[in-house]
């Protein structure tokens, strides 16, 4: 939450000079503010819109990755959910205070309302444009392979499991070592980003959590060399003699 904390600060700053300004000794008071707002369709978009742009931004960084790590943590998902919820009240403060202020639970309901709608569009994320695959000469195999494009990863392996495949995760927080795990004949590899590694919905879809044994010092490889050691590893456990998953 230290980046989302670090960019409410910057907002609460500025709203504590506006309101310096605004609700000064002589000037307006918050009830004089929200009631315009209540009766003025036109206060309402432009107060609406400036806090949307304002705090937008900040509600990305609590319900997008890197936080999706609250939900791979051991426990239940509401717990994480209740987390994310208080930090999403927690870093309004400016706005919860004027409200509260002004309209006492009818503000308090207001903030919800308003809240929620953060909420989503802060998780809403554009489709993704898809285009061709570059022909660079280095791809190798990746000309030679059938490949899908799929926009939920975890359905998809959800699919795929239904269809007797084991899904394999590649994770540096693995118990097992992708040298003694057991590998299927029909194994699904499913290696993270490099920096936040798997999402959470994604990692409960795994069969099994492996990772590569490193040196004193090194923390994690890149995505390219996991995968090919990991592959390489599959190949020979495979020819050797494949787990037959129940």
């Amino acid at each position: 939450m230290g980046p989302a904390w670090r960019r409410a600060a910057a907002t609460w700053l500025g709203c504590a000079i506006v309101a310096a300004v605004v609700f000064g000794p002589r000037a307006m008071q918050p009830a004089d503010l929200t009631g315009l707002v209540l009766h003025n369709t036109g206060a309402a978009v432009v107060l609406g819109l400036m806090w949307v742009l304002l705090f937008v931004p900040t509600a990305r960084l609590i319900v997008r990755p890197p936080a999706d790590y609250l939900y791979s943590l051991p426990g239940a998902p509401r717990a994480a959910q209740l987390v994310g919820a208080i930090a999403l009240l927690g870093l309004q403060l400016p706005w919860v205070a004027l409200w509260i202020l002004g309209e006492g639970a009818r503000g308090a309901a207001i903030v919800l309302a308003t809240t929620v709608v953060v909420g989503a569009m802060a998780r809403w994320r554009p489709p993704r444009r898809r285009s061709r695959l570059p022909a660079w000469p280095s791809a190798g195999a990746a000309l030679r392979l059938p490949i899908a494009m799929v926009s939920n990863v975890a359905q998809a392996l959800r699919t795929m499991k239904d269809t007797g495949f084991w899904i394999f995760g590649l994770d540096s927080a693995g118990e097992e070592s992708v040298f003694t795990a057991k590998w299927a004949k029909r194994t699904a590899l499913v290696i993270g980003n490099e920096t936040a590694g798997m999402r959470g919905p994604t990692r409960k879809e795994c069969d099994v959590l492996a990772k590569i044994p490193l040196a004193a010092g090194l923390d994690s490889l890149n995505a390219a060399v996991a995968a090919g050691i990991a592959l390489f590893e599959a190949a020979r456990a495979v020819k050797a003699g494949p787990f037959q998953p129940k």
